[in-house]
This record gives C-alpha cells, structure tokens and sequence, in this order.
C-alpha cells in the first residue's frame, strides 16, 4: 500500500512538473498551433491564410494557439509565459500579438508586443475577450469564437492605424500642379498669342477682333456691303 502511494505521488508530481514545463516546451512553429486537436483541417487553413495575409499587409505577425489547459497557472499567465518563452516580443519591430485559447475552461487570453500595447491596451484585449470570443466559443464552437476573436483584433489594428498614418499629399500636389499651370497660361502664355495676333492682324491693314478668328467689319456691324457699290470682289 506504501509503495503504491509513493507511485501515485511519483505520477502528480511528474504530472505537475509537465504542466508547470509544457509553456516553455511549446514551440509556435506556425501562425495556428492547435495542441488540443480541435479543430478541422479546413478550419485550420482558413485561421493560418488571415494570419498571413494580415501579417503581409499590415506587417502585424499574430498566432493562434489552442491547449487543453493551463495547469495550475490562470490562462492569462500561461500566455504571458508563451509569448515570452517564443519570443514574440520580438518579432516585427514587436508589432505581434498571440491568442491562447484554453479550450477545456472555455477561456482565451490576448497577449501584445510592445509595439500594439498602446492600441491593443489591457481594457481592449479583455472587451475582446469577453465580448467577441467567449460568447461565440459558447454559442458557435471553438472556430466561431477564434474567428470573432480575430476579426476584432485586426480591426482594432487596422482603424488605429490608419487613423494616425499620415495622409497622403499626393491629391494636394495634383491641384496645386494644376492651379500653377492654369495660372502660368493666363498670365504668360495667352497674353503673349493675343499679343501677336494683334500685331499679325494689324500688318495685314485689318481691324482687330478680340476674337480667335477674324470676322470682317460688316459682319461686325450686322451690315453687308453691296459689291457693286463698293467695288468688293466678294467678301473677306
């Protein structure tokens, strides 16, 4: 009876130490680590092409990362350790985020880089938490809660970050270019053609007109000219 006892202690403390190790043991070799094995293969892909494609376009990298539990440490600790353990404080200017989804107590945690603390701040991570990923874990499955999860993530990201990019100064150009040309024709360009066709006009002993084309004198005064009378071959 002793010596199974001492097997039975033997067996806990091998198992504590397990649990107390499998943070540091667990290498995130890809965007979507699922070491409980729930979900599908489809879902899988489909969690692993948002990931890259968000990480190739706004240059974010996340990971997804689902457990069977946490041992004796709270999931948000457990993150913490992960993250850390991987280094993906490290990753991208720390512009990285992780989701840890404790898939036996139904509860997930999101741990920062330094570089998305200011926009994923501990308020924000903990309404998306509670807000978009648990309820849709209990009401829709583990996928559905992962996905709300993420869309909440990246889109918190995504306004952030295009609320404080600089705007664009390519439209203020293009109208600037095109007052200065408008400006740069009236001023230099028409002044000079109205110039010389004056004096283009004037050479030929004819009237001026303002107009681009000439238009003879009685076509001006509204009258024309008799040709007998006036001994006018025809008209201009």
């Amino acid at each position: 009876m002793r010596a199974f006892c001492l097997l039975l202690l033997t067996l806990a403390w091998a198992a504590h130490g397990s649990a107390q190790q499998s943070a540091s043991s667990m290498r995130l070799e890809s965007r979507v680590t699922d070491f409980a094995n729930a979900l599908s293969f489809v879902e899988w892909s489909a969690l692993e092409k948002m990931l890259k494609q968000y990480e190739d376009t706004a240059a974010v990298a996340g990971r997804i990362v689902l457990v069977h539990g946490t041992g004796d440490q709270s999931t948000e600790a457990f993150a913490s350790r992960l993250f850390l353990e991987n280094r993906m404080d490290s990753v991208r200017d720390q512009k990285a985020f992780m989701i840890l989804l404790n898939v036996d107590k139904g509860q997930a945690a999101i741990r920062v880089g330094a570089g998305l603390d200011n926009v994923l701040a501990a308020g924000v991570r903990s309404r998306i938490v509670n807000r978009e990923i648990v309820p849709r874990l209990q009401s829709g499955g583990v996928f559905a809660g992962l996905l709300g999860g993420l869309d909440a993530v990246m889109s918190t990201v995504g306004t952030v970050s295009r609320a404080s990019a600089p705007t664009s100064l390519a439209p203020l150009v293009a109208l600037i270019l095109v007052v200065a040309v408008i400006v740069f024709y009236l001023l230099l360009v028409r002044p000079r053609l109205v110039s010389n066709r004056r004096l283009t006009i004037e050479a030929h002993g004819m009237t001026y007109d303002s107009g681009w084309g000439y238009r003879p004198p009685e076509e001006r005064s509204g009258k024309m000219h008799n040709a007998e009378t006036d001994g006018i071959s025809g008209r201009w």
